[in-house]
């Protein structure tokens, strides 16, 4: 993973990676663990080298309903979390920073869910991004394709095939 990693920043310039998720990675053994915090290492020195952002999915364990998430709850190695600049949760829809390493503050952010595009936004600013199947504000055309004759479907005896 980190070789493909190296050669997307390398070839392509590329500063933004998704690992989805750690625990697929797991080798399931008693040294899973170990290997847990090595891919987290490695990742972690990949991202400083090459002035990268990594954003590693863990899953967490089972807490009792109602209780606030916090780093220690995320399943696997404790490394996981001590090597993170930045630990988020998500309460659906809600984002919780846990940890922040660069600047210490651990907002709540409050989000909403549009269910039409299966999108998160922030509920302070709004969804404001238009995406190429938003289609909000296009006309239909006068003369849909489907009306004109030339494709207009004829029944027939006959057989187009």
């Amino acid at each position: 993973m980190i070789l493909w990693f190296t050669v997307c920043a390398r070839r392509y310039g590329c500063t933004l990676f998704l690992v989805d998720n750690l625990m697929m990675l797991s080798s399931g053994n008693e040294e899973e663990y170990k290997l847990q915090a090595k891919i987290t290492a490695a990742l972690k020195q990949f991202a400083t080298k090459f002035k990268a952002h990594v954003i590693l999915v863990a899953h967490p364990r089972k807490t009792p309903a109602g209780q606030a998430f916090n780093s220690e709850d995320i399943s696997g190695s404790a490394a996981i979390t001590n090597l993170a600049d930045i630990v988020m949760s998500v309460e659906k829809p809600n984002i919780r920073v846990t940890k922040n390493r660069d600047f210490g503050d651990t907002p709540f952010i409050g989000c909403s869910y549009d269910p039409a595009n299966r999108r998160i936004f922030q509920t302070t600013f709004g969804d404001r991004t238009r995406y190429s199947w938003d289609h909000t504000g296009i006309t239909e055309p006068e003369n849909p394709a489907c009306e004109l004759e030339e494709f207009a479907i004829t029944s027939g005896d006959e057989n187009p095939f």
